[in-house]
C-alpha cells in the first residue's frame, strides 16, 4: 500500500507491505520504504535486498539514490555472488560499476579463504578486493597478516603491502621437536 504526505516541505510516499523497485537491472525489495521525490531516493527498511546482475545485498536499512545509483547500506550487511560472500556492518554499494565500499570490519569468505580487515572494497565483476588496516588472511596453508592486501579472485593471488607476516601451517617449522 502507498501514502503521500510532506514533511518539512518535502514531498514523500511511504510505501508498505512487500516493496519492489526496478531500475535498469537493479532490482530493490524490502518491508517498509519511504520514497523522497525532491531527492529522488529511497529509504528501504526491513530485510532489505538489492539484485545486481549476480550480485545480492542484504542489510536491515538502505538508503538508495536513483540519480547516482548507488546504495547506502546499514547494519548486518551482506553482499555475495553466490561464490563469495563478504560482512561488514556498513556498505556503500554502486550497481553500475558493481563496487562495495566497506568503511569498517570487513570480512570476506571466499572458499577456504577468510580474509579480514578494518576496511575495504570489493569489485564484482573484477573479482577483486583490496583491503586496509590489521589485515588478515587464512587458508588452510598460510596465515598472513598485512597493512594493506588486494586479492585476486580468479587467480587465486594476493599482494601484500607495508608490514607483512606470513606463517606457513602445516610445515616442518610448525611440528614439535624431537629434544631428546
Amino acid at each position: 500500500s502507498l501514502s503521500a504526505l510532506e514533511r518539512g516541505g518535502e514531498r514523500i510516499q511511504e510505501l508498505f507491505g512487500n516493496v519492489r523497485v526496478r531500475q535498469d537491472t537493479t532490482r530493490l525489495r524490502s518491508n517498509y520504504a519511504l520514497r523522497y521525490l525532491d531527492q529522488d531516493e529511497f529509504l528501504f527498511t526491513g530485510d532489505v535486498v538489492i539484485y545486481e546482475r549476480g550480485d545480492t545485498l542484504r542489510a536491515d536499512t538502505v538508503r538508495y539514490n536513483k540519480r547516482t545509483k548507488v546504495g547506502r547500506a546499514r547494519s548486518n550487511v551482506r553482499l555475495t555472488d553466490g561464490e563469495v560472500v563478504v560482512r561488514a556492518p556498513r556498505a556503500t554499494y554502486d550497481t553500475d560499476e558493481k563496487r562495495s565500499v566497506f568503511p569498517d570490519s570487513v570480512t570476506l569468505i571466499d572458499s577456504t579463504r577468510v580474509l579480514r580487515a578494518q576496511s575495504g572494497t570489493y569489485w564484482s565483476d573484477a573479482r577483486r578486493a583490496e583491503f586496509q588496516g590489521d589485515v588478515r588472511l587464512d587458508d588452510p596453508e598460510t596465515h598472513l597478516e598485512a597493512d594493506s592486501l588486494t586479492y585476486y579472485r580468479d587467480q587465486e593471488r594476493s599482494i601484500a603491502g607495508g608490514e607483512v607476516f606470513i606463517r606457513r601451517v602445516g610445515t616442518d617449522a610448525d611440528a614439535p621437536r624431537d629434544t631428546t
